[in-house]
């Protein structure tokens, strides 16, 4: 189904290597090597790979409350959850990426909450007759699952999307960070046109402190006169240009 491998790997020892299997490999250029058996350092890319497995099955064990001695119930959904965990590195799953297609079992999708609840949505709009037309619109969700959904638009027509086109609206939360905050009232005293405003040959208060003994009184700083300076001009010459 796949062609013949380019590199075998035995962990038990010269057993399965004997003469005519070498001279097999050999003949169909395949690359083979051997590590003692029993010997974990030998293999740990496969025994690594092991323990990630067992961790996966004493996980599963426990939460539905199974004894060790019942770890072969549980290994095909260790080994699913394994093959379709995506892979950070190439964006996806082991099994995708050998099989070129999504893994289907009864547990190998998810449907979003949002797609099981009938409601407005947002769908994306393909066709534009201006730049300036939205690129959603709101549509009604009938119906739907992990592929495809059944929608109404404003109009009354229905019609079958992928779900690849479809998004949640974004939900509104009320007194929230988005409220605005009233500042705290200020200290100072406001005057309105209803009170009296205070009179402008009325001194204002001074309050005094005193002095230290050995300080000295500040002499009194004046601002210096105001002198009209002239802007810069460029002093480039225009004139026309010079033609041959």
């Amino acid at each position: 189904m796949f062609g013949t491998p380019a590199y075998i790997h035995s962990d038990r020892g010269t057993s399965f290597m004997s003469q005519e299997v070498k001279n097999f490999l050999t003949s169909n250029g395949i690359a083979s090597s051997r590590t003692t058996p029993y010997n974990p350092q030998g293999n740990e890319q496969a025994e690594r790979y092991n323990g990630i497995i067992w961790k996966i099955v004493q996980l599963a064990l426990k939460n539905k409350n199974l004894p060790v001695s019942h770890w072969e119930d549980v290994l095909n959904e260790s080994l699913h959850s394994i093959w379709s965990l995506l892979r950070t590195a190439t964006n996806e799953t082991p099994h995708k990426r050998m099989f070129k297609f999504v893994r289907r079992t009864r547990n190998g999708s998810a449907t979003p909450s949002w797609l099981t609840i009938p409601g407005p949505i947002l769908l994306k709009k393909h066709v534009r007759h201006s730049k300036f037309d939205p690129l959603i619109q709101e549509v009604s969700l009938i119906e739907g699952n992990h592929e495809y959904a059944h929608i109404r638009f404003p109009e009354g027509r229905k019609t079958t999307v992928s779900t690849r086109d479809l998004a949640p609206l974004p939900s509104i939360v009320e007194n929230g960070s988005d409220s605005i905050e009233t500042p705290p009232p200020s200290h100072e005293q406001d005057y309105t046109p209803s009170d009296p405003t205070p009179s402008q040959n009325s001194p204002a208060p001074t309050v005094e402190t005193p002095l230290p003994q050995n300080a000295t009184t500040p002499q009194s700083i004046t601002a210096p006169p105001f002198q009209n300076v002239t802007p810069r001009r460029s002093s480039k010459i225009r004139q026309l240009p010079a033609y041959l």
